[in-house]
């Protein structure tokens, strides 16, 4: 299924994808903001969607904290998006943390490589 904003939506609106069946044979799919009827391009009859899927990528608040809740961001994770959203630009109050931030994320990555030297040495 293909996802496309619907028109006259917000961007933090929620998107689902709905596939409508008519009974003329007709069978086309729609991105609305719910699981609502459509017209039948070809006879014009009142349709109800047969099927509805949430948009994956939907930005909405109700999707983004579901998606968030299933997989939390780890802390580097999070730190690393803090760090990139000022896109080397931080500000002079967030320097500091930032550098703290930056060492830890560092250090985190060097002790990861340190367990697969070893790892590897293990199994060598």
């Amino acid at each position: 299924m293909s996802f496309k904003r619907p028109k006259g939506l917000d961007d933090g609106s929620h998107v689902v994808n709905n596939v409508y069946e008519c009974e003329c044979g007709n069978v086309w799919e729609d991105s609305w903001d719910s699981g609502c009827d459509d017209e039948c391009g070809s006879c014009g009859a009142d349709v109800s969607p047969s099927q509805t899927t949430d948009d994956p990528d939907c930005d909405c608040d109700a999707c983004v904290a579901a998606r968030l809740a299933a997989n939390p961001p780890s802390v580097s994770v999070a730190a690393r998006a803090l760090i990139d959203a000022y896109g080397g630009d931080v500000p002079d109050w967030l320097r500091g943390e930032v550098a703290v931030l930056e060492a830890a994320l560092e250090a985190e990555a060097a002790h990861h490589r340190a367990i697969e030297a070893n790892r590897e040495r293990d199994e060598a």
